[in-house]
């Protein structure tokens, strides 16, 4: 193993050392790390397998007898092809794309009966399987249906996502779209696209029994605009369609207010291990359970229990906020495979980010120095191909004027400290301090990919600092609701103190004056606690 120089079929560099281990060592060394590997079908990266060797040898050495005299005439033979296994790497998984249609128009379903709806076309499409392919039915039956699925199957199982209309505030949450969607692990050498779209196409939708009958039904579509908003990364998900939660569900005991937080408490729990299942390896910075809806015209969580095999205390909505992008669709819990955890990403902007101090402590005196070293950091990122700073980001004009906007229009920064030293840089969007700044989409998006791009601050003699942003949620100190607010850095007043004038009333109405100006509500008590004045009448 030490002369290994090269790995793969490229030209990355590599070396190795060998040591005698167990499979099961192996296995976790190989799961502590973001190894994405998925077998696909042919066209991709092929690699060794069983007999590559032995090909090789062959065709080296039927390479030495490529010219062959025959009748006096040289002949030129093929020498036999090398025999490789394909693998795809990261290979996105395929996705087939339906529409519930009644004739020319959508026939749209209920949001809560998603999973009675995805059941139903899950049968009759394994049964057309089955029917089919008589021969490949258990296979049909694990890999489609679940039955009798182990373990190994579930990374190879087709998921069928409802889709329901998503967008504005107030669009109509029905279910019109349905996505099937097969994994690279998927069998394609049995089951082709073609094949499982053929198993789809045309099933009947709605419920026999029901007055409409079965006229509704599936019709293949191009259009994957709607299924689009699921795919996308996001940071913020919220579920549309109640997860199913496998929480131990105990007897009630105690007030109703106490129960209803050890429910949630299970619930969180749980969530925790259906990401585990669902292998998504971003783990949340904040879980939030409720059995009320998340979005404006959904459904409750009990309401997706009806016709299911799923109690309604297991049903919940779920919120998840993840500190970077996670890619989607992304559906939870233990009826992902049927459409019930269906999560769909909420864009959302950090208006006001952290970044931590390491353990290398920073006197509260340094602070400045950090403040400046940071705002140096942000212009240098922010700056375009000519070599310009916007003024969010400079605050000043594009001909190198300071901001004569006449409110703040670029980012605050600060320090905050704890006792004598600092604790943490704070980089605040300039709509959050100053409210009578109305930030645009687009100025809302710069700020976001500035801040979060800014991963390394160098402060001269204070060191290099690694940063991480870290969003402020509502619970921090600095972002909660109070009535009562102490400065922690000095006040500087807006303009100069003039003579025979007293510090403490002026100062006092200048900070009412500067409330005003920026949109806060007005202070009904303000005092100063101290008043140290400066050259030329400036005071603070």
């Amino acid at each position: 193993a030490t002369r290994l120089y090269q790995l793969g079929r490229g030209v990355d560099m590599a070396s190795a050392t060998a040591e005698i281990t167990t499979a099961d060592e192996i296995q976790q060394t190989l799961s502590s790390y973001d190894v994405v590997r998925s077998p696909g079908g042919p066209g991709e990266v092929p690699v060794a397998c069983r007999g590559t060797l032995d090909s090789l040898v062959a065709r080296h050495q039927a390479a030495h007898q490529r010219f062959k005299q025959d009748s006096g005439t040289t002949v030129f033979v093929q020498p036999p092809r090398a025999h490789f296994r394909h693998i795809g790497y990261d290979v996105p998984p395929r996705r087939l794309h339906f529409e519930l249609r009644d004739g020319r128009n959508f026939a749209a379903q209920p949001l809560h009966t998603a999973g009675v709806l995805i059941a139903r076309i899950r049968d009759a499409a394994a049964k057309r399987l089955i029917d089919h392919f008589p021969h490949d039915a258990c296979l049909a039956e694990r890999l489609v249906v679940g039955r009798g699925a182990g373990p190994r199957d579930k990374a190879q199982r087709c998921r069928i996502l409802p889709l329901p209309s998503v967008g504005a505030e107030h669009t109509d949450p029905s279910i019109r779209r349905v996505v099937v969607e097969l994994p690279t692990e998927f069998p394609f050498t049995t089951f082709t696209k073609e094949d499982i779209g053929w198993a789809f196409s045309g099933l009947a939708a709605s419920d026999p029994a029901s007055p409409a009958g079965g006229r509704s039904c599936l019709v293949v579509s191009d259009d994957a605009t709607m299924a689009s908003r699921y795919v996308q990364p996001g940071r913020l998900f919220r579920s549309i369609t109640a997860v199913a939660l496998a929480s131990t569900v105990e007897p009630a005991h105690g007030t109703r207010a106490t129960q209803r937080q050890r429910d949630e408490q299970q619930a969180i729990a749980a969530v925790r291990k259906a990401l585990r299942h669902a292998t998504v390896r971003t783990e949340p910075t904040s879980i939030r359970v409720q059995r009320e809806p998340l979005h404006r015209r959904g459904e409750r969580a009990e309401a997706f229990a009806t016709g299911t095999r799923f109690p309604r205390r297991a049903m919940w909505h779920v919120e998840l906020t993840f500190p970077e992008d996670v890619a989607g669709p992304l559906a939870l819990g233990d009826g992902r495979f049927v459409g019930l955890g269906l999560m769909a990403p909420t864009v959302v902007h950090d208006d006001v980010v952290g970044f931590l101090i390491p353990t290398r402590r920073v006197a509260r005196c340094d602070a400045p120095v950090l403040i400046r070293a940071l705002r140096r950091a942000l212009m240098s990122v922010a700056r375009d191909d000519h070599g310009g700073v916007d003024r969010l980001f400079s605050g000043h004009e594009t001909d190198g004027r300071p901001d004569s906007a006449g409110h703040h229009g670029h980012v605050f920064l600060a320090a905050d400290a704890d006792g004598d030293w600092v604790s943490r840089l704070v980089v605040a969007a300039p709509w959050t301090v100053d409210r009578s700044v109305s930030p645009t989409l687009g100025q809302r998006r710069r700020f976001d990919h500035v801040v979060r791009k800014l991963t390394l601050l160098r402060a001269g003699r204070l060191g290099v600092f690694s940063l991480q942003a870290t969003p402020l949620d509502d619970d921090d100190d600095m972002m909660r609701s109070t009535k009562t607010w102490r400065t922690t850095t000095p006040y500087l007043a807006t303009r100069h103190l003039r003579r025979r004038e007293d510090a403490s009333t002026v100062l006092v109405a200048d900070v009412v004056m500067e409330c005003r100006r920026r949109g806060l509500p007005i202070p009904t008590e303000v005092h100063a606690t101290e008043i140290s004045q400066g050259p030329h009448g400036s005071y603070l």
